[in-house]
């Protein structure tokens, strides 16, 4: 088998496993994996609900009455960028704040969950947007371990 036989045969199956995970629920558009990944590990592990839109104005899932945005990130060995991109303001309808950090072969490394009001103060504005540095939420990293679900966490360990 040559090289364009391999790529085309990982991108049949890359193909193939999206179709089987929308088919799950896991996947729910054509858009970024990574970030619907996140929101649905967000969803499964609280008993949420995703947002039927995906385009969405602020929240991701709806867990009981709150309303949580969900930021995800698959982060390469050698990416040492630690921080979200924020564009919401104190009127977004969010609750919390939660960070799902993957490594590039989407084993779970890192999860915040912030409340919205502490978050807000914690937003940097740069010039190229607002960004929460994860050494600033450091008290709201959550261990592995503890998460509710271990039947889903352990998918990502």
């Amino acid at each position: 088998m040559d090289r364009n036989d391999e790529i085309r045969q990982g991108l049949e199956d890359l193909f193939k496993a999206m179709k089987r995970l929308r088919e799950l629920g896991v996947l729910n558009q054509n858009r970024d994996i990574t970030s619907q990944v996140g929101e649905w590990l967000v969803e499964a592990l609280f008993d949420g609900r995703r947002a039927e839109n995906g385009i969405n104005k602020d929240w991701d899932v709806q867990v009981g009455s709150r309303y949580v945005q969900v930021k995800t990130h698959a982060k390469a060995a050698k990416n040492t960028a630690r921080w979200s991109s924020v564009t919401y303001g104190s009127d977004a309808r969010i609750d919390e704040l939660m960070i799902c950090v993957f490594s590039s072969d989407y084993r779970l490394k890192e999860f915040y969950r912030v409340p919205w009001q502490e978050c807000l103060p914690l937003i940097r504005m740069e010039k190229d947007g607002g960004k929460v540095y994860w050494n600033h939420i450091s008290r709201f990293r959550i261990d592995i371990p503890s998460l509710p679900r271990p039947e889903i966490v352990n998918m990502f360990l």
